[in-house]
């Protein structure tokens, strides 16, 4: 037990996609250049106060211990890890380009989507992929019901964006559809409040999830099909 690519996680890599995230959402704001430096302030801050959110929470719920220990890497070349780095790498890129290209209002959605779905092994991908998918549509349906029945004004939806956050903070380890729920929340709640249309919000963010779906999966499930073909070609 603990020896899978799903155990790893707990042996002191890297759980969570940070930096493939925090690059998506950087490259995609419309920021002046001279800008960058205030811009870069402003992210650090903004995961500072995130860390120190998550620490809060742990502690509350007596998940930190009293000593930190860092676990060992293993030694040698882990295959499973390196194949990961590059489709990660490669299927970002895509994503990248494709969200480029369209002109997308938000074009680090779908890389970033992207980083987070995608996980080291096939199974826990697909679960990752099925737990997104399903997140963001209670997400925006709960969205879309608050803003018909409702018509918010500016402080509704920062209010339910703060709820949103909240959730997804308190279920980030626990439960990851519930999370996504609550991150799609807090980012159609945010643009809401400042004077986004709540339903093209919703269909770019539909849309990103289910094309960053389509990429990952693709990316696991393409070279075996290939792979099968060719040996069925060769054995006929």
């Amino acid at each position: 037990p603990g020896r899978g690519p799903r155990a790893q996680g707990r042996t002191g890599r890297p759980r969570w996609p940070v930096h493939p995230g925090t690059f998506t959402i950087y490259i995609g704001m419309a920021v002046p250049v001279q800008d960058a430096g205030a811009t870069v302030l402003l992210i650090g801050l903004g995961g500072f106060a995130q860390t120190i959110d998550a620490v809060a929470m742990g502690i509350a719920r007596g998940q930190h211990r009293g000593t930190w220990t860092i676990a060992r890497w293993s030694s040698g070349w882990d295959r499973t890890f390196i194949l990961h780095g590059v489709r990660l790498a490669i299927v970002m890129v895509i994503a990248t380009a494709i969200s480029e290209a369209a002109s997308l209002p938000h074009p680090y959605w779908l890389p970033m989507t992207v980083a987070f779905m995608c996980r080291p092994d096939r199974d826990g991908t697909v679960d990752r992929v099925i737990h997104r998918l399903a997140g963001t549509c209670v997400g925006l349906v709960i969205m879309w019901a608050f803003d018909v029945a409702l018509s918010p004004s500016f402080g509704l939806f920062l209010f339910v964006s703060l709820l949103g956050a909240t959730i997804f903070v308190a279920f980030i380890r626990v439960n990851y559809a519930v999370a996504v729920t609550g991150v799609t929340i807090w980012i159609v709640g945010v643009l809401g409040a400042v004077g986004d249309p709540v339903a093209s919000t919703m269909d770019l963010r539909l849309l990103a999830t289910a094309m960053a779906a389509v990429l990952v999966l693709a990316a696991f499930f393409a070279p075996s099909f290939v792979s099968k073909s060719r040996s069925g070609r060769v054995n006929h």
